[in-house]
């Protein structure tokens, strides 16, 4: 049972991240071919992090009663088929659909690589560094993606940025079937029982509502950075590339870092210290957004941001994973659902906020930073916690 590859979970969580970012650079060529107004488009992602963020919900509970194996090659099959789908879709309402569909498989492999490794008599120390390590590869997603899929989209054409990654899908699919073990308890239960326990829990809902303010303070920093750097300081498109690169990287440190201090460090103090981080750049990045715009402070805020959420986002999972016992798969997809909804609130506000990118997204981050930050004292301490 020890022996389950963190890469190969890791390699789950990977594919909502990397199936997101990978079209990016394709949409107006993918408007302009099937004939689509380019508004239209944006909604191909909508449905997907809307998709993956719901899914949760119901690939938990399914996972904790019929094991994760089978949710797993379930999620795993729809996503290489309607990931087919979107590449020979030609109408924007179809794909719309189909790129629903694909969110909700691509969901419940990461609901499960966060549950497997609670499920395994890892000491905790172990279980928090694998968690970490699963949250690493995650971030490589939003890293890799966006270079792959300017690669793809000159050579091959828009097509294959559906295709690629099912087939992606579909050796994972190979994979799972025949190297991964069960390592769900099995327990009986319906969903609601499931959830009725893990919401009895004294801090599934206080650190629910931290990952999801931070995500949100995270995603409105992502999704408003072409705004802020490229619009409102004429920022060149390779040099917003590259601070794109180094945000992501700050998040990939952050997690790795985590994986490392997880044996020296118990997740209540390293989460302690990513909000505190946080908050710190939250605020300096509100700050500089208001009163002094400019990239360099923009990209180097954004990046302590980035770093504490990889170091926040492993240590959450490992303090209420830890308490969920037989419902590993519900509190995994709880966690996951905040991450998911949390990303789309907070890019959808900034988005609507009557301000220059560079204060709308710093007004956000506060905000973000501060509620993440309050939603944590207020979780309280574990049991027997000194």
């Amino acid at each position: 049972m020890r022996g389950v590859p963190t890469l190969l979970l890791g390699a789950l969580t990977f594919l909502a991240p990397f199936s997101i970012d990978v079209s990016l650079a394709g949409l107006p060529t993918i408007a302009a071919a099937i004939h689509a107004p380019g508004g239209l488009m944006q909604w191909t992602l909508s449905a997907f992090v809307l998709a993956t963020g719901t899914g949760q919900f119901l690939w938990g509970p399914f996972s904790d009663r019929y094991g994760r194996r089978p949710t797993i090659l379930i999620g795993l099959a729809l996503y290489v088929a309607s990931g087919i789908a979107c590449a020979l879709a030609s109408d924007i309402v179809v794909l719309v659909a189909l790129r629903f569909v694909q969110g909700l498989g691509a969901c419940a492999g990461s609901v499960c690589a966060f549950a497997i490794i609670q499920d395994l008599a890892l000491p905790p120390e172990q279980r928090a560094s694998r968690q970490a390590q699963i949250t690493a590869v995650n971030n490589i997603g939003p890293l890799a993606a966006p270079i792959a899929g300017v690669a793809v989209l000159s050579v091959l054409g828009w097509r294959s940025l559906y295709a690629i990654p099912a087939m992606l899908g579909a050796l994972l699919f190979v994979t799972i079937a025949a190297a991964l073990p069960e390592t769900s308890p099995l327990t009986p239960g319906t969903p609601l029982e499931r959830y009725r326990r893990v919401f009895a829990l004294p801090r599934t809902l206080g650190i629910a509502a931290m990952i999801f303010a931070l995500f949100g303070g995270y995603f409105a920093m992502i999704a408003g950075s072409p705004f802020a750097l490229v619009a409102q300081l004429h920022v060149a498109r390779a040099t917003f590339a590259v601070a794109f690169a180094i945000e992501a990287a700050a998040g990939l440190l952050g997690s790795f870092a985590a994986s490392r201090l997880a044996f020296r460090f118990a997740p209540e103090q390293l989460l302690a210290a990513a909000i505190a981080l946080a908050l710190a750049a939250g605020i300096a990045n509100g700050i500089a957004g208001w009163w002094f715009p400019a990239p360099l402070t923009f990209v180097v805020t954004m990046s302590f941001y980035a770093f504490a959420f990889g170091v926040a986002v492993p240590s959450a999972f490992a303090l209420t994973l830890a308490d969920s016992g037989p419902d590993a798969g519900v509190a995994s997809g709880v966690l996951l659902a905040g991450i998911s909804l949390g990303g789309a609130a907070g890019s959808a506000l900034s988005g609507v906020l009557p301000l220059v990118p560079t204060a709308a997204i710093g007004s956000v981050v506060v905000i973000a930073a501060c509620a993440a930050a309050l939603s944590y004292l207020r979780s309280g301490r574990p049991n027997g916690a000194p």
